[in-house]
């Protein structure tokens, strides 16, 4: 290599250019770097081949069968967990039925102890509803007692004032029926006067023909005596004539009495 030039100055110049660059491109020093690499390469090849080769295939070997152990240990694991899955499932179907089944015999006890209470409920309501309609109709009983009671108690005056109008009208018909017969008694005491009259003029006038009948008589007996028979009997025929009036003079007085 060439030493820089000095200058004037004090200066050092670069160097040429011309033989200067990257010494692995130098074609001088090529024989030199063939060499060495070769002896390099095989160091290293001899290296890689007889220490580090080994222990990378140790290790790589190592680490598969630690992969192959970890994945056969991953899946004796795997099976283990289907089977402790399964064991699990099993358990929990059990479970399940053994928790349906509870729960069934729970929800049939709890049905029986509401129908059994809703009966005890039933039978009380309905005791209690008869109780209410044995009170009711107790009560209706006294209510319609009391109600006769009361009408009885208000019965009694109406019977007493309907039995005082009874006797005040009862004592209005006798006065009206004296009075009827008191003008009943009247009109058969003007009848009665009347009659009298009659049978007293009658009596006069039977005495008269009685005398008559007397005198024609002994007219009779004075001419002839067998008419005596037939004047008897027309003497006995006219004194029932006679009788008939007395009797009814003799009433006269006693129908007006009467009146």
């Amino acid at each position: 290599m060439l030493e820089p030039a000095t200058t004037s100055t004090g200066t050092t110049a670069p160097a040429s250019h011309g033989s200067a660059g990257f010494p692995p491109f130098n074609t001088e020093t090529f024989p030199s770097q063939l060499f060495w690499l070769t002896i390099t390469f095989g160091v290293l090849f001899v290296v890689l081949w007889r220490i580090a080769g080994p222990r990378i295939q140790g290790v790589i070997a190592a680490r598969r069968m630690q992969i192959t152990g970890d994945i056969a240990l991953a899946e004796q694991h795997r099976r283990a967990a289907e089977q402790a899955l399964a064991a699990y499932e099993l358990a929990l179907s059990a479970a399940r039925g053994r928790a349906n089944k509870l729960a069934d015999e729970n929800r049939g006890r709890i049905n029986a102890g509401v129908e059994k209470a809703k009966a005890a409920a039933d039978a009380n309501a309905q005791a209690a509803m008869s109780e209410a309609e044995t009170r009711i109709a107790a009560s209706r009983t006294e209510a319609r007692q009391h109600v006769l009671n009361a009408a009885q108690d208000a019965a009694d005056p109406v019977a007493e004032i309907q039995s005082l109008v009874q006797g005040v009208q009862n004592r209005a018909n006798g006065v009206k029926n004296r009075t009827d017969l008191l003008i009943n008694a009247g009109a058969q005491v003007d009848r009665a006067n009347e009659l009298a009259g009659e049978a007293l003029d009658i009596s006069q006038r039977t005495k008269a023909h009685q005398t008559r009948m007397t005198a024609y008589a002994a007219t009779i007996r004075a001419s002839a005596g067998g008419g005596y028979d037939a004047v008897d009997q027309a003497i006995t025929d006219a004194k029932p004539l006679d009788d008939s009036l007395k009797q009814a003079c003799a009433k006269r007085p006693q129908a007006v009495d009467h009146a």
